[in-house]
C-alpha cells in the first residue's frame, strides 16, 4: 500500500461526506491504486456511520469507531489501521482540491523526504466581517516547492492537509494524547508537539512544501465570532509559553519574553494604522503568553 489517507471526524456528517467525495473522486482518476481511505468516528452522534453505507459504490472505506474523545486519539487510532507506506490526513470539514492527490503521489515517488504538506484555504459559512483580516486563516508555508525553513519546521504543518511517512511514528512517537480538541471543546497544540519531535530527531531538512497539494477548509460562523478567535489566540499563545519554558527553561523564558516585546510593539503599530484584527490579535496573544508563564 503506497498511501493511507485519514479522515477524522466527530459530529459533522455532511462535511465529512463531501471530505470524503472530494478524495473518492481523485482517487478514482489516478492511477496508482494502492490507497485506502479510513474513516476515524471519534464517538459521534449524528449517524456518522450512515456515510459507508451512502458511499459504498463509490469506493471502499474503514471505517472505525474510535470512542475515546480526542483528535489524537483519532489520528493514533488511524496510524494503527493504516497499511500505507505513506499516512495522509484531511480534515473532515474541508475538501481536497484538484490535483491534489497526483502532486502528492508524484511526489511521494520522487521527493526522498518523510513528510509533506500544502496550504489551506478557507471557504467562509457566512460573509467575514470587514474588520478580520481572511490571511490569518490561510496556511501557507513558502511560494514555491520545497523545503521549508528550521523555523517553520520547528512548528510544522497544519493537521488538516499532511502526508507523514509511517517510519516517522515508530522514530518519534505518535499524537500527545493530552493535547488537541476533545469533541466539541477547543484544543490545540498536537501538531506542532508533534513536528518539534521530527525536528529534534531529524538532522536535515525534512518537511517538503507542496503548493498544489491545497484544501479549502470550511469555516462555520462560530469561527468568525470575537469570542472564538480571543480563545483561539489566547490558548495558542499560553501553549506557545507553556511548551518553551517546558522545552528550554530560562532560554525558552527569554524567547516568550522577546516576543511579548515583540507583540508590544505591534499593538502600537496597528493601533496607528487602525488595524482592528491585527490590534486585538497582538493583544490576545500576549494575555495567552503571560499566562502560559504562570501555568503549571
Amino acid at each position: 500500500m503506497v498511501l493511507s489517507i485519514i479522515v477524522c471526524t466527530y459530529n459533522r456528517k455532511s462535511f465529512a461526506k463531501l471530505c470524503l467525495e472530494s478524495i473518492i473522486k481523485q482517487v478514482n482518476l489516478n492511477t496508482e491504486k494502492k490507497i485506502e481511505i479510513i474513516l476515524i468516528d471519534n464517538n459521534s452522534s449524528d449517524n456518522t456511520n450512515q456515510i459507508i453505507e451512502e458511499l459504498k459504490n463509490s469506493y471502499k472505506i474503514t471505517y472505525h469507531l474510535e470512542k475515546n474523545q480526542g483528535i489524537s486519539f483519532a489520528r493514533n487510532k488511524g496510524i494503527e489501521l493504516s497499511k500505507g507506506e505513506f499516512i495522509a490526513f484531511v480534515d473532515d470539514d474541508a475538501v481536497i482540491n484538484d490535483g491534489w492527490l497526483d502532486a502528492l503521489i508524484n511526489a511521494i515517488k520522487t521527493i526522498p523526504t518523510v513528510c509533506f504538506g500544502g496550504p489551506i484555504y478557507p471557504k467562509f459559512e457566512s460573509e467575514c466581517p470587514k474588520w478580520i483580516d481572511q490571511s490569518y486563516f490561510i496556511r501557507s508555508y513558502k511560494k514555491t516547492d520545497g523545503f521549508i525553513n528550521n523555523i517553520t519546521a520547528r512548528t510544522g504543518f497544519a493537521g488538516g492537509n499532511m502526508c507523514i511517512h509511517k517510519s516517522v511514528f515508530k522514530k518519534v512517537g505518535t499524537f500527545n494524547i493530552s493535547l488537541g480538541m476533545k469533541g466539541s471543546s477547543l484544543g490545540l497544540g498536537e501538531e506542532p508537539e508533534f513536528f518539534y519531535r521530527i525536528f529534534k530527531s531529524y538532522q536535515d531538512k525534512k518537511l517538503y512544501n507542496l503548493n498544489m497539494m491545497s484544501i479549502t477548509h470550511f469555516e462555520a460562523n462560530q469561527k468568525i465570532e470575537k469570542k472564538y478567535l480571543k480563545e483561539r489566540i489566547v490558548l495558542s499563545g499560553l501553549q506557545f509559553s507553556f511548551k518553551n519554558i517546558k522545552d528550554q527553561g530560562m532560554l525558552g523564558l527569554l524567547i516568550i519574553l522577546l516576543k511579548i516585546l515583540k507583540q508590544s510593539f505591534d499593538i502600537l503599530i496597528y493601533l496607528i494604522a487602525n488595524n482592528k484584527f491585527r490590534y486585538l490579535k497582538s493583544l490576545w496573544t500576549i494575555k495567552g503568553l503571560i499566562k502560559g508563564i504562570f501555568s503549571k
